[in-house]
């Protein structure tokens, strides 16, 4: 599980953005050339309106300082004999605003970092501010009844108890 963050400002997302339109609007005149009329214009309005929306959801990903709103927080994975651990780092986010779910055998933790209600001026601000995401595949031997977590010092500690070992135990063979 990698970690990602990337920083972008916003003349990078201006440019793309300039990228994505003059490649529909290199493609939408070699349309003109073969289709007519009609169909040439349905299928522009449908791709111009196909690319809106995916420079709409890049746009709302990333937050008004270019940021990327979507931070996946660094995380440790421990085996002990009985359980695993899993340490994830989300300093700042407090119990309210952290969520963990388990579905299909993955496991999701979902919180936000609110964005700093200053007056101050900063000159440089590091620190993560957005939505924090992060999902993790369960193996097969944890017990997901039983899994646990707690908030401490700004890390997560979610404790994954493996299922009971199998014992051997003799099976009785009765008379047809």
């Amino acid at each position: 599980m990698s970690l990602l963050r990337r920083w972008i400002d916003q003349k990078e997302l201006k440019d793309l953005e300039q990228e994505i339109k003059q490649i529909f609007d290199d493609f939408s005149l070699s349309l003109e050339q073969v289709l007519p009329f009609q169909e040439k214009q349905a299928r522009i309005r449908s791709l111009k309106e196909r690319a809106e929306n995916w420079i709409k959801k890049l746009k709302k990903i990333i937050s008004r300082n270019g940021e990327l709103n979507l931070l996946i927080p660094p995380a440790d994975l421990v085996e002990l004999d009985a359980q695993y651990k899993i340490f994830i780092d989300l300093p700042g986010i407090n119990k309210n605003s952290l969520q963990v779910l388990i579905k299909d055998r993955e496991l999701y933790i979902q919180g936000e970092k609110p964005p700093i209600k200053s007056k101050e001026r900063y000159i440089s601000l590091e620190s993560g501010r957005g939505e924090y995401y992060r999902k993790i595949s369960l193996p097969q031997e944890v017990d997901e009844d039983k899994i646990q977590a707690r908030l401490q010092n700004g890390v997560l500690e979610i404790i994954l108890p493996k299922k009971s070992s199998q014992q051997v135990r003799t099976v009785e063979i009765h008379p047809a």
